[in-house]
């Protein structure tokens, strides 16, 4: 019996120090946009907020960039976020971002600004010009999409589903430490008379 409860309080304590090891939750949301000649494909990563997104709720972007001159890449990493405003709102299913609302703003892209994406509301500019707008600035020219009201900007991207053999072997796993726990060493007694 001694040893039995060894195990499980050394299964706490494992399952404990997992758990407090296991980094937050992150949201993946998927862009996909093309204007005009120029296109941009890639994610967006929160740190799992509903609601507002504010700079700081976005851990990392990969944005891939491309047109006549091929294909620019931007991360978080080497890249600049900017979000001004209220305006990006997350969801369990998108991001949005509301054309027609004041003073908002979201640029992601290279340092350099030779590439971004770049989405304001009716009184802000990406490059002094439209407003209310999402630009792909692609080797500093502006292909410009005219937007207003709320708009889908991104989609949260799906998980993988486990295959059942997955599931199977994880069920078989669970039930060998079962029999493992339940299972008790048996000592035999030798009696000379």
């Amino acid at each position: 019996m001694k040893m039995m409860n060894k195990a499980l309080l050394g299964a706490a304590v494992a399952v404990s120090a997992l758990s407090a090891a296991t980094p937050a939750l992150a949201t993946v949301y998927v862009v996909n946009r093309t204007i005009g000649g120029a296109s941009v494909i890639g994610t967006i990563t929160t740190d799992s907020t509903i609601g507002v997104i504010r700079e700081g709720n976005i851990t990392d972007f990969s944005l891939t960039f491309d047109g006549s001159a091929g294909p620019l890449t931007a991360n978080k990493a080497t890249g600049t976020t900017i979000v001004v405003g209220s305006a990006l709102v997350a969801s369990a299913t998108e991001m949005t971002f509301d054309y027609s609302s004041s003073e908002n703003g979201l640029i992601l892209g290279m340092n350099d600004f030779s590439a971004f994406l770049c989405s304001v509301s009716v009184d802000i500019s990406c490059t002094g010009g439209d407003k209310g707008v999402t630009q792909i600035i692609y080797n500093n020219a502006a292909f410009i999409q005219p937007l207003t009201g709320v708009q889908a900007f991104a989609t949260v991207a799906t998980a993988a589903v486990p295959e059942p053999a997955t599931w199977g072997m994880m069920i078989a796993g669970f039930g060998v430490m079962g029999a493992a726990l339940r299972t008790r060493r048996r000592t035999m007694k030798v009696a000379f008379g």
